[in-house]
């Protein structure tokens, strides 16, 4: 799981390309679907928060936790079933 605002941080790009010529499937959570992260990766969740106007993104790491929450949820109720 690669999680980015920008979908561009070169550091964390290098590791999305690192784990997909390892063969390992990955899934972007992302506030910029047409990212480089997002349209590299497996699958790509947008959050949809839009622009941040400041350094401290509280927008995108606020859906940014929402996302990463939920899936949380919806993986512990596929272990239930």
């Amino acid at each position: 799981m690669v999680v980015t605002q920008s979908g561009e941080t070169a550091d964390t790009i290098a590791a999305q390309r690192e784990a997909l010529t390892r063969g390992v499937k990955t899934i972007a959570v992302s506030n910029v679907a047409e990212a480089t992260i997002p349209r590299e990766a497996s699958a790509a969740l947008i959050t949809g928060a839009g622009p941040e106007l400041a350094v401290p993104a509280t927008k995108s790491f606020t859906t940014q936790v929402t996302v990463l929450y939920l899936m949380a949820l919806s993986w512990r109720a596929s272990a239930d079933a």
